[in-house]
């Protein structure tokens, strides 16, 4: 006969005790006691470089304002050049309609 089959729950690792004196201990909390420790050395070491990352970064966003910002200025450009020209033609036709009539 087969076993019943066993819940996620069922399945989870019972708390690991330490000592009669000191509180029990899950796994999650056992791997937080051996994370790595920093001091302020090691702090200050990743602070400059997110530092140095977050100016990296604002000056790509810089870099890529200009380039957005150059190509309006192109495209208003080609578009006040193509509105100019598009009244002159209009302009022509309305001539040529008036002459012929």
């Amino acid at each position: 006969m087969s076993s019943p089959p066993r819940s996620r729950a069922a399945s989870r690792d019972p708390p690991i005790m330490l000592s009669s004196s000191s509180k029990a201990v899950t796994p999650k909390s056992a791997s937080r006691s051996t994370s790595p420790r920093r001091d302020s050395s090691d702090i200050e070491r990743i602070s400059k470089e997110k530092v140095l990352v977050m100016h990296q970064e604002a000056q790509h966003m810089q870099e890529s304002l200009a380039e957005i910002f150059d190509r309006i200025v192109k495209v208003k450009e080609e578009y006040e050049k193509l509105d100019t020209e598009n009244k002159f033609l209009q302009d022509y036709i309305g001539n040529l309609m008036a002459t012929s009539m």
